[in-house]
């Protein structure tokens, strides 16, 4: 039996009916969408040698029985068997079965979407089994079946059925000799019922990973519980975005208040009426930053202090300078001397611009974690005191 003839277009089929559904599906598990039917109709056989019957007379009551599940809502497998009885040329019956799988393609749902309250569902299909035929001698061999396959809904279940099918097997399927190279073939067409088991519907989330849908409850549940895992944790860092940025927002106000204040305030004394105020003095503090474990003060920070020495000795303050250590340099007795040392060194450099020893308050915060930018943490503040 040369069923090569027929694989091309078996790979065909199988290739347009994959390239249709490319798009985004939906899956399900793998104890989901399960279905069974039946069906009785009548057959048709053809072959060689030609029969002197009618198309009536070669007529013969069919069965066919299956059971599948539905992969996607545009594509399924079932199992199924058929068969009873077909009249050879001669008008006898041979008794006769079929055991083939097949491939359903659902072109309702995937060109118009899927639609549980569809009434009628078009599905062709295409498969191979293995054919037996039993009379005075027997004839065993591959089958290739094809055939249309419609459903009409009676409820969420149940729904109609009309399988029109068809088979085709060896060419002495019908145990006459035949020197031909064409299959003899069988033609049926029945009417029936299927029963769809639960899970019936399908969820509304598309999943792109075929493998979901052949995993295990528990294997399932698992990763179910690491998808949950990873959204609450996705959801935490929007949460946690959100609330820096309104943070953010509520410390740039803060800012636009107190510079408005000070604007006031240095308004007020440009016009004499008052003493330099406390948030004036708070935002003239000035900053030295120094590397990891270094004490030395740049040359730049001689121009930069300067402006705040004139100013603390001409309004009669002093300067209170605070030298800190990142805590990560090392332990708490070397931030200690560290941040000390930071502190004498800028010291130093305020008596060199004219800053009196005496009216210099020198302190050491050893080390410190105040801010996620390391450099705040290597700094010594110079801040103008009463």
């Amino acid at each position: 039996m040369k069923l090569k003839t027929v694989l091309p277009f078996l790979l065909l089929s199988s290739s347009a009916t994959m390239s249709a559904e490319t798009k985004a599906i939906l899956l399900n598990r793998l104890k989901d969408n399960w279905f069974i039917g039946a069906g009785f109709g009548v057959q048709e056989f053809a072959g060689n040698p030609k029969s002197d019957l009618s198309f009536s007379e070669m007529m013969t009551p069919a069965v066919n029985v299956y059971v599948g599940k539905w992969l996607t809502p545009g594509s399924g497998l079932r199992l199924g068997y058929s068969g009873a009885t077909f009249k050879d040329n001669q008008g006898d019956d041979v008794p006769y079965f079929n055991i083939h799988g097949d491939y359903i393609w659902n072109i309702h749902n995937t060109f118009f979407g899927y639609k549980p309250m569809r009434i009628w569902n078009f599905s062709p299909y295409i498969g191979a089994g293995w054919a037996a035929s039993r009379g005075d001698n027997t004839n065993d061999g591959f089958s290739i079946n094809f055939g249309l396959y419609n459903t009409f809904r009676f409820t969420d279940a149940v729904s109609g059925t009309l399988d029109l099918g068809g088979m085709l097997a060896d060419k002495e399927f019908d145990l006459q000799i035949s020197d031909d190279y064409s299959f003899d073939k069988i033609f049926m067409a029945s009417v029936g019922v299927s029963y769809k088991f639960k899970k019936r519907d399908w969820d509304t989330t598309a999943v792109k990973d075929l493998n979901v849908a052949l995993l295990s409850d528990e294997e399932y549940a698992k990763k179910m519980a690491a998808d949950s895992a990873t959204a609450a944790a996705q959801q935490a860092q929007e949460e946690e975005r959100a609330r820096l940025s309104s943070q953010l927002n509520e410390c740039l106000k803060k800012q636009t208040d107190l510079m408005s204040e000070l604007n006031e305030e240095k308004k007020k004394v440009a016009e004499g009426l008052g003493e330099v105020p406390d948030l004036q003095l708070r935002l003239m503090t000035k900053m030295v930053f120094f590397t990891s474990a270094s004490s030395s003060v740049a040359n730049k920070y001689m121009v930069d202090m300067k402006p705040l020495v004139e100013f603390a000795k001409k309004k009669g303050y002093r300067l209170k300078v605070t030298g800190y250590a990142d805590n990560a340099t090392g332990t708490a007795a070397f931030n200690k001397a560290l941040s000390l040392q930071r502190a004498n060194a800028v010291a130093s450099l305020l008596e060199k611009l004219g800053m009196a020893k005496s009216d210099l308050i020198v302190e050491s915060a050893g080390g410190t974690l105040i801010a996620n930018d390391m450099r705040y943490n290597r700094r010594v503040s110079v801040e103008l005191v009463k």
